[in-house]
């Protein structure tokens, strides 16, 4: 026999009523905690405000990417300026 996979009954929202998300939600969005809000408007069938909150959240991940790569690219040329370099000493 085989067991019954545990059924998710709090999901990502814990909210018992679409009221209770939405109330749950501006909760967590004042606090900055965007993904969890956005789950939250979306479980209190809110897309808009959900879309909004999920932007937020990508947002600094985004900034951060970005900034990333910015660094990333300023390494890479100043490794290519030293092999540059030491090519022309080796004439």
């Amino acid at each position: 026999m085989f067991a019954e996979p545990a059924s998710d009954t709090v999901g990502p929202c814990p909210a018992a009523s679409a009221q209770a998300a939405r109330e749950l939600a501006d909760g967590l969005y004042e606090k900055g905690e965007y993904q969890r809000a956005g789950e939250c408007y979306d479980a209190a069938g809110d897309p808009m405000r959900a879309q909004r909150a999920f932007l937020r959240a990508a947002g600094p991940s985004a900034e951060e990417a970005a900034r990333g790569l910015k660094e990333d690219g300023h390494t890479a040329k100043a490794l290519l300026s030293q092999v540059q370099q030491a090519l022309r000493g080796r004439r």
